[in-house]
């Protein structure tokens, strides 16, 4: 997009030096803000910068910056009291796998939840809504799957073999699912499976 304007006044230049810095993304703390001028640091990324005609090294005399402009996803978070994650619409296919790891001391605890619209908002007809979660239930896996045709949700607990799940350490959950089959497998435990039932099991 490009817009053009022009300024009051007669002079044709900035009325600045030469001499006098030119800063991207944030400045100095030693630097005085004008009233005009948010003081608040750019985060993100910025490239292809060009000043009549000219590039610029974009690490020289850079303070707090980084090479490249791959903005990383954040891979692990903390979840506080009623706090959740909301991620994009994903479908269980026939043909998938799900890996999550977890760590805590609380017994009790949805880990993950694919739930549609209508169980969310309790239908009547909560039995014919498809979904599937992971839980922590008193210190061990549940999982539930419900392909949502009617048929009653396949379940299937996985016991520690010794302690529990939530005794603060790291523990990882691989669910694959192979058409009618789901496979559930607990840090390095014997997998557990559970078989879909009925026309939409597919």
């Amino acid at each position: 997009e490009t817009k053009q304007g022009e300024s009051p006044g007669i002079a044709s230049d900035l009325n600045r030096s030469d001499k006098d810095p030119i800063y991207i993304g944030g400045l100095p703390r030693s630097r005085t803000v004008r009233k005009a001028l948010s003081s608040r640091s750019y985060v993100g990324c910025i490239k292809n910068v060009e000043i009549a005609r000219s590039n610029f090294d974009l690490l020289r005399n850079s303070y707090g910056v980084r090479k490249g402009c791959k903005l990383e996803p954040i891979r692990s978070i903390t979840i506080l009291n009623d706090g959740y994650i909301e991620l994009l619409p994903k479908a269980l296919s026939p043909e998938t796998e799900l890996m999550v790891t977890f760590a805590t001391k609380n017994d009790t605890g949805i880990i993950l939840a694919g739930l549609s619209k209508g169980l969310i908002k309790r239908s009547r007809r909560q039995t014919h809504v498809p979904f599937f979660s992971v839980m922590l239930t008193d210190g061990h896996i549940e999982v539930q799957v419900n392909p949502g045709d009617g048929a009653s949700t396949k379940r299937v607990s996985i016991k520690p073999p010794a302690g529990t799940y939530h005794d603060g350490e790291e523990h990882s959950v691989i669910l694959t699912r192979n058409k009618r089959v789901i496979t559930v497998q607990v840090d390095d435990g014997n997998p557990s499976e559970v078989r879909l039932s009925g026309p939409l099991a597919e």
